[in-house]
């Protein structure tokens, strides 16, 4: 599972050390490309580097496009400030992005009780492991035995406009075969920004692959959607 870890930056050298475990565990987890100059620092001299990224490094932005293609955030919500299970607006900001990209979100402690934002937390049901990071699960994989495809695969794939299970919407392309061993391909491209491949991206997936389902939440669900088909298809 790709997953970022997001809390305050008070913590980077806990966020360090779980990213660590994490990749021990088999995850490509990451932190922010910021994360540096915080090291080895006093919590006074980390809070004037934070606000000094957010204003001059756009450090919110730089996130947000380190989170394309995540399946997951992590939240270190440990106490600070004399509040159990700490969460702050910016790494609320980040459990927000991650919900509008269809991430899940994993709290290593219990929800905090901050009034003015308790609500919210709860709204988009993160999982809550109480500091056992082996429940951090991927997204299953409905087995080629038990999968149903979303269209009959032997027949043309519709063009037009998809959405990914994840959020992320697509444009189908066309089809295309692979010069070796002829094996069919799906050609599309991604309808959003990447700070890593950029704008409108091209992809190709094979075309079994393409259509099948998945299992999120224990609700089994097409990997990609027809939202928008072309006409005369």
């Amino acid at each position: 599972m790709r997953i970022g870890i997001i809390g305050s930056m008070q913590f980077t050298e806990k966020m360090l050390e779980v990213r660590d475990k994490l990749i021990a565990l088999g995850h490509d987890a990451f932190v922010t490309d910021l994360s540096a100059p915080f090291i080895g620092k006093t919590d006074e001299e980390k809070e004037i580097i934070k606000i000094h990224q957010k204003n001059n490094l756009d450090a919110i932005r730089e996130f947000w496009n380190k989170m394309q293609g995540a399946d997951a955030v992590l939240v270190l919500n440990y106490d600070k400030n004399g509040i159990n299970n700490y969460i702050g607006g910016n790494t609320l900001m980040e459990i927000g992005f991650a919900h509008v990209l269809n991430q899940k979100i994993f709290l290593l402690n219990p929800i905090p009780e901050i009034f003015y934002y308790k609500t919210e937390i709860e709204a988009v049901k993160p999982t809550i492991i109480n500091g056992d990071l082996t429940l951090i699960k991927d997204v299953e994989i409905v087995s080629s035995e038990k999968a149903k495809p979303a269209v009959n695969e032997n027949k043309t794939v519709p063009l037009g406009k998809y959405q990914h299970y994840k959020g992320k919407f697509y444009e189908v392309i066309g089809e295309g075969r692979h010069s070796e061993d002829l094996s069919e391909y799906v050609v599309y491209r991604g309808l959003y920004d990447s700070f890593e491949f950029g704008k409108n991206s091209i992809w190709v997936r094979p075309k079994k692959m393409f259509f099948k389902n998945v299992v999120v939440g224990g609700k089994e669900v097409p990997r990609f959607r027809l939202v928008d088909g072309k006409k005369g298809q």
